[in-house]
């Protein structure tokens, strides 16, 4: 009676396989992780400029030029900085609002975000 197996070449071919499906597997979900981090970023860095720019809409006080200030959203600083131009339009103006996860990013000019939106004077 003839005993049928596996040859060692051939378990280590299928091991050889499985580890390479695994590793792909592996970098995958790094990936996947990392671009969740960036999501989160991105979306509080939106939803503190959508809550800035509502703020400034509501303070009715659209005053021409440059600002910048600090705002805490979750559990984060959010660092901003607006431009507030006139348009041809003697009634509206036009306000650029960035905003930086970090002192850093900010002096580098690197924002997170930027909404640019048009305000009655």
């Amino acid at each position: 009676m003839r005993q049928r197996g596996f040859t060692l070449i051939e378990v280590l071919v299928a091991l050889s396989i499985a580890s390479i499906g695994l590793v792909a597997l592996i970098k995958a979900q790094t990936q996947s992780t990392q671009n969740l981090q960036i999501l989160q970023h991105k979306t509080l860095a939106n939803l503190t400029a959508s809550n800035l720019a509502i703020e400034m809409r509501l303070a009715n006080k659209a005053s021409l030029g440059f600002k910048n200030g600090e705002y805490q959203l979750g559990k984060q600083r959010w660092y901003w900085q607006s431009n507030t131009n006139s348009t041809p339009n003697s009634n509206i103006v036009k306000l650029s609002l960035l905003i930086f996860a970090n002192k850093q990013k900010m002096s580098d000019k690197q924002p997170s975000t930027q909404l640019d939106l048009y305000l009655n004077k």
